[in-house]
């Protein structure tokens, strides 16, 4: 009944790195963006982080090794990290697993609640104002960075591997 458009231009400034990525796998590279700032100067939209110490035991229920506190540690430090270098930059965290989002969402209260001077980065009314999402509450969401904790571990026998991710430049349906 109604007509069908398609995405074709994104006018939200983003990482090449990034937009690339989500056009190729999402869009079959039919959206035109714009430029991120960071590509003329040579900057990658994306890094990678590998948390080393991200053990702990599975799950009775699940089998699955389920928000490590090394990741935990690592998403503060990163938060901590945004919130001091570009506290005018909006940020999201996305997770993979609603457990790990709750954990990450309490370690980061816990640990601003010692820096008052971010407080506002944190909770003040913003356009665009911090949060830890999963992937499905994260649709239709945009950032100017996004730091991507996937959530899960490894056995202390070595199973189950895991990383975690942060993009700079803007993200959208991250």
């Amino acid at each position: 009944m109604l007509p069908e458009l398609a995405l074709t231009h994104s006018y939200r400034a983003g990482g090449e790195d990034l937009t690339n990525l989500v056009n190729t796998r999402f869009y079959d590279g039919e959206i035109v963006s714009l430029p991120w700032a960071g590509t003329f100067l040579g900057h990658s939209s994306l890094t990678l982080d590998f948390v080393a110490n991200g053990q702990g035991l599975p799950d009775p229920h699940t089998g699955a090794v389920e928000s490590t506190d090394a990741e935990l540690e690592r998403v503060v430090q990163l938060v901590l990290e945004h919130a001091s270098e570009r506290p005018r930059e909006s940020l999201m965290v996305i997770t993979a697993s609603e457990r790990h989002a709750v954990r990450s969402y309490q370690a980061v209260l816990r640990a601003f609640s010692k820096f008052p001077q971010y407080r506002d980065f944190l909770l003040g009314d913003r356009a665009e104002p911090f949060a830890v999402l999963t992937l499905e509450q994260a649709m239709a969401q945009s950032r100017d960075r996004v730091i991507f904790s996937v959530g899960y571990g490894r056995t202390p026998m070595g199973g189950c591997s895991r990383t975690s991710g942060r993009w700079g430049g803007r993200a959208a349906n991250a």
